[in-house]
């Protein structure tokens, strides 16, 4: 854990061993969070009482990884520990606080924690009630954004509900992917935040102070999706490709699909590690295509790029590629939203991607900020979070994010800059989420 994480637990260390009211939940929570391993938990259920076991788990935590504070924030939150979450929620949100010189900095920068859309549950929508398909009318929405608070919606209709049944049983003519396993498949999150070592090897890539929201804001949406989620920070680009390869060389049998999101710094083509050096997106995505990986072929593989794809559109502020830490860079007019199906000579092992990037090549991508004690995060990820917890229950994956990609259509910077996404599949069925439903239920 990084000296600022171990110096909030430091701060709050009186207030959290003398006020936590149910120590064993938080530890049962931070034991299903995969925080604590059984061993960890032992230590700490081994002390005589409940201070002297808070003072434990503070000081195992302290040696967990930096996300292992927002899996603690999650905890303290479902165990009704509102007092305690909130100033853990205030403490987070100001590792994530810097100054912003125009009224919207580009994504993944220096930007303070940031007015977001509010991420709330939703509630249930009667059969044939479509107020939940009206979406902002600008975006992004500012209020309070909490991204350890929304519920994803679950399918209630019986339409959807038949369709997973037809999905589940197969057949020549149902065209959708099965999704039923309790567990879903694996979602790799590489989150790459501190590019020192970027610029000590003379590549111009500033910091992405602030990724945290977009890497908390996933972890839970894909958590609540039931998807197993491995996070890995701060990697070289032969750590990015090692990560990949990794889930290449493992069996994905027991799962349903594969998905990966890449925050980061971004080319044409591709992404940096945080050496400065270059990661092919295409080379990338081989690692888990039919042929490196057998257990994933006819398995859907979704890959969601937060990151730049080309020069700098100078607002004031920097953005998500090369000569990010300058101000370099012309306004260039926007390209209209792009949809690639890709022809038929690429199916077979190069088959069932599905691609979403934050922006166009060539264009980059943009966050908003807000105040000291929201949770910021880029247009994009909002965006793709917003819309799959509110709408996976009744649309497929092609629909969500032309949905996302209307949302941060709608955004705009002071200064009159755009975003548009774009999307890539070699898909051959619908994908749904379909959340809350299994093979069992």
């Amino acid at each position: 854990m990084d000296a600022e994480f171990k110096r909030i637990l430091q701060r709050l260390h009186v207030d959290l061993v003398n006020n936590t009211g149910d120590v064993q939940s938080v530890i049962d929570g931070l034991f299903s969070e995969e925080v604590f391993n059984q061993r960890m938990k032992r230590t700490i259920e081994s002390k005589p009482s409940d201070i002297v076991r808070m003072n434990e788990l503070l000081r195992i935590l302290s040696t967990r990884p930096n996300e292992a504070m927002y899996s603690f924030y999650k905890v303290l939150v479902d165990a009704d520990e509102e007092p305690l979450a909130g100033c853990l929620h205030k403490a987070l949100s100001e590792i994530n606080r810097a100054p912003v010189s125009d009224g919207t900095s580009p994504a993944g920068q220096s930007s303070s924690a940031g007015a977001s859309m509010p991420l709330g549950p939703t509630g249930d929508q009667p059969d044939g009630n479509n107020d939940d398909d009206e979406l902002p009318p600008n975006w992004p929405v500012k209020g309070a954004y909490d991204p350890m608070r929304f519920e994803v919606t679950v399918v209630k209709d019986p339409s959807m509900k038949e369709i997973f049944e037809k999905a589940i049983k197969g057949g020549n003519n149902i065209q959708v992917y099965p999704m039923y396993r309790k567990r879903r498949g694996i979602l790799l999150l590489l989150n790459n935040d501190r590019f020192l070592l970027a610029r000590k090897n003379k590549v111009d890539l500033s910091d992405r102070t602030g990724t945290n929201q977009d890497q908390l804001a996933l972890d839970r949406l894909f958590k609540e999706l039931g998807f197993r989620v491995v996070i890995e920070r701060d990697r070289t680009a032969q750590q990015m490709l090692d990560d990949i390869k990794k889930q290449g060389d493992q069996s994905h049998s027991d799962y349903d699909c594969f998905a990966c999101a890449v925050l980061s710094h971004g080319f044409s083509g591709g992404f940096y590690g945080v050496d400065g050096k270059k990661v092919s997106l295409e080379e990338f995505k081989s690692a888990v295509d039919g042929k490196n990986c057998e257990s994933l072929f006819g398995k859907p593989k979704i890959f969601i790029i937060q990151a730049c794809q080309g020069d700098d559109l100078d607002g004031g502020a920097t953005h998500d590629g090369p000569g990010a830490a300058g101000d370099t860079g012309l306004e260039k007019p926007l390209q209209n939203f792009k949809f690639h199906a890709e022809p038929d000579s690429k199916r077979g092992v190069k088959a069932d991607f599905f691609t979403a990037m934050a922006t166009v090549p060539e264009y980059v991508s943009w966050r908003v900020p807000g105040s000291d004690t929201q949770f910021s995060g880029s247009w994009f990820v909002q965006a793709v979070v917003y819309v799959i917890h509110k709408l996976a229950h009744k649309y497929d994956l092609h629909a969500l994010m032309t949905r996302v990609n209307h949302l941060v259509s709608k955004a705009e910077t002071k200064h009159g800059y755009k975003q548009v996404c774009e999307q890539r599949h070699t898909m051959g069925s619908h994908f749904y989420f379909f959340p809350g439903l299994t093979k069992d239920s």
